[in-house]
């Protein structure tokens, strides 16, 4: 009985020795994320700021990044660039009669930027003015994307489905609002507990990652995160991760793409399941990602802030 007793405190001691290290470390690579991300958007603001580079719509990814990095700093200095940088994008998209042009014509763009409007409007950052441009935008660029829904599980199903319902929580008393949240669930509607088409490993994290945004939006997170179909698709790179970090390539595409997006989906996983397995294979992929790009590259502001937003130490 002395030794059962001594083997099950050794047991216990050694357990509590590893989760404690294993939150250390998920605690660590937290840090690196904020300071990484931090040092990206000061480096994207800081070029706009000093004329180095002109504001193009894909600053959108930029102000993705700040606001998700807010949630966790409360520095105020990120919501007064995320305002200038969303009112720099609506001066971009106005023509010579003051009507805006539909600046978003890519869905890919039009989620974050919405994501970062509806953080910042509740904090009253915004006139009445502002707000009516704002929303004329948005509009103009949903009503581009009438003529070319692409149906199917895949990922540009599903970033147009975002398109749609995250313009209808952004403008939710526009006439066309209804129309919107119904094409967005048309889209949406084959991604939902089903196997995906993609047949490239640059797509499927895209589909994945917004079938997550998606369904936080929508608030069947629970419903989505206990499918089957789920959890195989979160396993598929946590089981397929190289010994340097990294991926096999198949399909088209440029495969460096996808490292930041499976890095935001593996760290989900590991959050919401309680499962260090996917946290670890996050760093790990994390890791190989920033030594290839020596830092974060704009257009990956976006699903690194996720995954900063989603990381449970």
């Amino acid at each position: 009985m002395v030794r059962l007793l001594r083997n099950l405190t050794v047991v216990l001691v050694v357990g509590l020795t590893a989760q404690t290290r294993a939150a250390e470390n998920v605690t660590a690579f937290r840090q690196r994320l904020l300071h990484d991300l931090q040092t990206g958007i000061e480096r994207s603001h800081a070029a706009l700021a000093a004329g180095q580079r002109p504001v193009t719509v894909a600053h959108v990814w930029a102000l993705s990044g700040m606001v998700n990095v807010h949630r966790q700093t409360n520095d105020d200095r990120l919501l007064g660039w995320t305002k200038d940088g969303i009112l720099a994008l609506v001066k971009l998209a106005r023509q010579a009669d003051g009507r805006p042009k539909p600046l978003f014509e890519s869905f890919r763009h039009l989620t974050p930027f919405c994501e970062a409007y509806l953080y910042l409007k509740p904090r009253g950052m915004f006139t009445a003015a502002e707000i009516a441009d704002i929303e004329a935008l948005i509009t103009a660029s949903v009503a581009t994307h009438y003529d070319y829904t692409d149906f199917g599980t895949h990922n540009r199903a599903l970033i147009d489905a975002a398109g749609f319902y995250y313009s209808a929580a952004a403008v939710p008393d526009s006439p066309d609002a209804p129309r919107w949240r119904a094409y967005g669930a048309s889209l949406a509607a084959d991604s939902w507990n089903a196997w995906s088409i993609e047949d490239a490993s640059i797509y499927q994290p895209f589909w994945l990652t917004y079938t997550v945004v998606l369904a936080d939006l929508l608030g069947r997170t629970p419903e989505h995160m206990k499918a089957v179909t789920t959890r195989f698709y979160f396993d598929v790179p946590k089981f397929l991760l190289m010994p340097n970090g990294l991926l096999p390539d198949w399909g088209d595409g440029d495969w460096t793409h996808m490292w930041a997006w499976n890095t935001a989906n593996l760290v989900r996983a590991g959050s919401y399941y309680h499962d260090g397995e996917y946290l670890d294979a996050a760093r790990r992929m994390y890791d190989a990602h920033i030594g290839y790009y020596q830092g974060i590259q704009e257009d990956n502001l976006y699903p690194l802030g996720l995954a900063l937003r989603w990381l449970d130490p």
